[in-house]
């Protein structure tokens, strides 16, 4: 099933189930929150916590790949080139 497909669960099973199906990838700080990026078989999907609060106040699921920009200078890609 699509992660998209899971949009009735509330946002901690969502979180729940990118934690037990999903490929952390990287995060990004704003000001305001956290974000985590995860890799499922069919799509990303960012996750955003309140930096404060430490709740997530959104998530977000999408397959353009053009989304992964905020994330380029952060992923270090060195092990995968074998050095």
């Amino acid at each position: 099933m699509l992660f998209r497909h899971h949009t009735l669960l509330c946002q901690h099973k969502r979180f729940r189930y990118l934690l037990e199906q999903g490929v952390y990838l990287a995060d990004r700080h704003t000001d305001a929150e956290e974000i985590l990026l995860f890799q499922l078989p069919q799509s990303y999907v960012e996750v955003a916590f309140a930096s404060e609060a430490d709740t997530i106040t959104w998530i977000k699921c999408f397959t353009n790949t053009d989304e992964l920009e905020p994330y380029l200078k952060t992923i270090n890609i060195t092990p995968a080139l074998g050095a």
